[in-house]
């Protein structure tokens, strides 16, 4: 996932192929056992955005569960038309989704926390998040000058601190 500069839109996933021919599509949601969001209710305005191209849409339809979806979009009701968003990640507004529990996050969010170790040594921002086919990665501008890399799972990420836009993360293997 990729941060967003409009903090009021969060990454869902990405789209996928068409499916049938009434212009529904797959989406791949980026939390394999994600639901669908509890308040979506559609239809409800979303984004599609791939790189810098961004556009508005608005939602129709999404069925499915546990990661695999099929959604409907306004103005794509062809096969051909939806093809011209393969790849393309879908934003939702972030009021579609519920109140984080305690200890939870949004990947989006971490975007400019400053990263340290357990032990109070601060590494340096995050300035950006992507996927790479198995988790998100942070990357870190480290103040040594070198480029880290650091996946966003438990066993590296020990704690997010939202209100002081800090991150403890175990380097240690």
């Amino acid at each position: 996932m990729r941060a967003d500069a409009d903090q009021s839109w969060l990454v869902f996933g990405s789209v996928g192929r068409p499916h049938g021919v009434k212009g529904e599509v797959r989406l791949h949601a980026y939390n394999s056992e994600a639901e669908i969001p509890p308040h979506l209710n559609c239809p409800v305005e979303v984004r599609l955005k791939s790189g810098v191209s961004e556009s508005a849409r608005t939602l129709l339809t999404i069925r499915g569960a546990r990661g695999e979806f099929f959604i409907r979009i306004q103005e794509a009701e062809t096969r051909e038309r939806i093809a011209d968003w393969v790849n393309y990640e879908l934003l939702l507004p972030r009021e579609c989704f519920p109140p984080l529990r305690p200890g939870e996050f949004y990947v989006e969010d971490v975007h400019g926390c400053n990263v340290y170790t357990p032990d109070g040594t601060m590494l340096g921002p995050v300035v950006s998040v992507y996927w790479n086919g198995a988790q998100d990665i942070m990357q870190i501008a480290a103040i040594s000058g070198e480029e880290l890399l650091i996946p966003v799972v438990h066993r590296y990420v020990l704690s997010v601190d939202q209100s002081r836009r800090m991150i403890v993360v175990d380097l240690d293997d």
